[in-house]
């Protein structure tokens, strides 16, 4: 994970985040119905940061994680109270 490998500078970091978040998300396939389309994108962008959430949830505490967490979901278009949201339930989930 860029965000705690401490080899790769904290700029890096920021841009490596900013060209995933840009580049690395499927375009939802244009025979799915047009009605569904922004929920089907919209889900995909949510999962992204819940595997974003539970894989920093296993590896060591890093102070450039939270940070980068924030701005993944702020670029993928979630909302800071939905990020909120996902946090509280990850992490809800995470400790049953």
């Amino acid at each position: 994970m860029v965000w705690t490998d401490n080899s790769i500078t904290e700029s890096r970091s920021i841009a490596l985040t900013k060209w995933a978040a840009r580049t690395m998300f499927p375009g939802v396939p244009i025979a799915i119905r047009e009605d569904l389309q922004s929920r089907i994108a919209g889900q995909v962008r949510e999962l992204s940061v819940v595997n974003a959430l539970l894989r920093a949830g296993s590896v060591k505490p890093h102070p450039r994680v939270a940070s980068s967490l924030r701005m993944l979901s702020k670029m993928l278009g979630i909302s800071e109270r939905r990020y909120e949201q996902l946090v509280v339930e990850v992490t809800a989930h995470a400790t049953k």
